[in-house]
């Protein structure tokens, strides 16, 4: 047997190893997300300015990937929101109805902004998580004044979003009970002081004017009761305690005198003014009336009363 005949060309292999490295650079990322928002609540009252507020607060989570802590961030409030970037600029709904701009505090930190523009304040978080901040509108007195009786729903687009490499926007619809009571109000009202040598025909006499509003424009009952003698005829007192009898005499614009010679309700009813201060034109007369004949009766001597004036709506 012939030996070579069990070998065989020897096969030889050689492998190539190509090893490609791809470096990634890693970057930070921020991310913005409103976790809630709560519903505002304005019970407006004509005399008081501070009700005029209403803050709301907001919850949003901030946080960013590969070990950072807080983010820095920026606010914008919109009439509406649908998709993609808010349009930026003047808010019909929100200019009108929104006195002076959107004021923001959070963590120390505050800014203001107007409705469709974003916030320019630097405003960063220190956490990583949770925050919770406070966004506070003031609205105009003469559309709240204009509005009827009853509940309105003032809703708008609360948007937020990250500034810090990429960004992320967020949205929220935030919704403002308002409640507009039927209100009234006298205002301007002053003292009314006669004097013997003012009598004029049969009687001594002086008026003077104020305003009378109605939240609504509406209608109102108007009645008067004297300090010195409750419910009954009004008189005017000295100190020695003689008596005075007077009467009261009322009108507004447009409306005939009305008489009483003791405490009641007029007989008719008035319009009062939609303006807190009747456009600087009162809208109410007041005459205080002495029968000349009386002043005889009585001593020289000083002689007052005061007169409780309420006004009543429908």
């Amino acid at each position: 047997m012939r030996r070579d005949s069990l070998f065989k060309p020897a096969i030889i292999i050689k492998l190539w190893l190509m090893v490609f490295i791809t470096l990634f650079n890693t970057e930070a990322q921020a991310f913005f997300d409103f976790n809630y928002v709560t519903t505002g609540q304005l019970n407006w009252n004509p005399e008081n300015n501070n009700s005029l507020q209403v803050a709301i607060t907001v919850g949003f989570s901030s946080w960013c990937s590969s070990g950072c802590i807080g983010q820095e961030y920026r606010l914008a409030i919109f009439d509406d929101y649908q998709y993609g970037t808010p349009v930026l600029g003047p808010q019909p709904v929100l200019n009108k109805y929104l006195n002076g701009p959107v004021k923001w505090s959070q963590g120390g930190q505050s800014a203001s902004f107007n409705p469709g523009e974003w916030s320019t304040a630097a405003l960063t978080t220190h956490t990583n998580g949770q925050v919770t901040g406070t966004l506070t509108l003031t609205f105009d007195r003469d559309v709240l004044g204009g509005l009827q009786q009853g509940s309105h729903q003032f809703t708008f687009m609360l948007v937020g979003e990250d500034t810090e490499n990429t960004t992320h926007i967020d949205k929220r619809l935030v919704s403002i009970l308002i409640n507009i009571p039927s209100t009234v109000k006298i205002s301007n009202l002053e003292d009314v002081n006669l004097f013997y040598a003012e009598w004029s025909g049969s009687w001594i006499w002086k008026q003077t004017t104020f305003c009378v509003f109605d939240s609504l424009g509406g209608w109102y009952r108007i009645s008067f009761n004297g300090a010195n003698n409750p419910g009954g005829s009004f008189e005017l007192k000295s100190a020695a305690g003689r008596q005075l009898h007077y009467r009261v005499s009322y009108q507004t614009p447009g409306s005939n005198w009305q008489l009483l010679n003791a405490a009641g309700m007029m007989p008719r009813w008035f319009q009062g003014s939609r303006s807190l201060d009747c456009n600087g034109q009162n809208n109410a007369i007041l005459r205080v009336e002495i029968y000349g004949q009386d002043v005889y009766k009585v001593p020289v001597d000083t002689y007052s009363d005061t007169l409780t004036i309420t006004v009543s709506v429908n």
